[in-house]
């Protein structure tokens, strides 16, 4: 919970361009410093009843939901790979994509702070593990440049963007993490997510055209976190289908 605290903090104060050397919780509302029982996380929303204390400013549920994620994330990643470094890369990876969709979700922004924040870990996996430097190098490349061309192909001729460059970085970001084939599957699943979250928003809202915005980190996001669970599961299944 205590980390899902301080990702509520990430949440906030990256988008807002404020420091995170800061280390006095505040109210977003009247910025009035939050005494030790009011950052409590969880409890401390509950006895506010989701109420400043000062200004008696509604508190956001998303903070709470935040730390909630968090912690049910910590327990089942312990739970299914124990204590290893594969628990660590993992909770690195799984924090960096929900700091970043929620920020993504929220302000259309990805940022490179979180990204490099969290990818450092790597580094440390790939020297305590069996792991290649090669493979990884790789899963960034595979990552970054198929949305990468994209991004400039779609850009010179429709001059627009279909998708922002932070998109390009936490693709990438994804494949430094994962590998190769799961970078692969990701950017894979990642469109087809899109493309079926697209659909049914057209069907609710006729409104909604090609020219509509929205944020394409979040389904990046969800695609990582599908590869990284079920992967292997999923390209076996797949091989299966052909084969058959």
């Amino acid at each position: 919970m205590l980390f899902g605290s301080y990702y509520t903090v990430l949440v906030y104060r990256i988008p807002n361009g404020l420091k995170l050397t800061k280390l006095n919780s505040f109210c977003v509302h009247c910025n009035e410093k939050l005494s030790l029982i009011d950052s409590i996380p969880i409890i401390s929303f509950f006895i506010s009843r989701r109420k400043c204390k000062q200004c008696n400013a509604k508190i956001s549920i998303k903070y709470v939901l935040i730390e909630v994620s968090t912690a049910a994330m910590f327990v089942f990643l312990y739970l299914f790979h124990g204590i290893s470094f594969d628990l660590f890369l993992n909770l690195s990876l799984s924090s960096m994509l929900l700091i970043t969709f929620i920020i993504d979700l929220e302000h259309m922004v990805v940022s490179d702070m979180v990204l490099i924040l969290f990818s450092s870990y790597v580094i440390v996996y790939i020297i305590f593990t069996e792991a290649t430097f090669l493979w990884h190098v790789l899963g960034l490349a595979v990552g970054f440049l198929p949305f990468l061309l994209i991004y400039i192909t779609v850009k010179l001729i429709y001059k627009r963007e279909a998708f922002g460059f932070g998109d390009v970085t936490l693709s990438a970001s994804v494949g430094w993490f994962l590998g190769v084939r799961y970078s692969i599957l990701t950017s894979i699943l990642s469109f087809v997510i899109a493309s079926v979250c697209m659909i049914f928003l057209k069907l609710l809202n006729k409104s909604f055209d090609k020219k509509t915005e929205i944020a394409f980190g979040p389904f990046i996001c969800i695609a990582a976190i599908i590869s990284s669970m079920f992967g292997e599961k999923i390209i076996d299944f797949y091989f299966a289908l052909t084969l058959f």
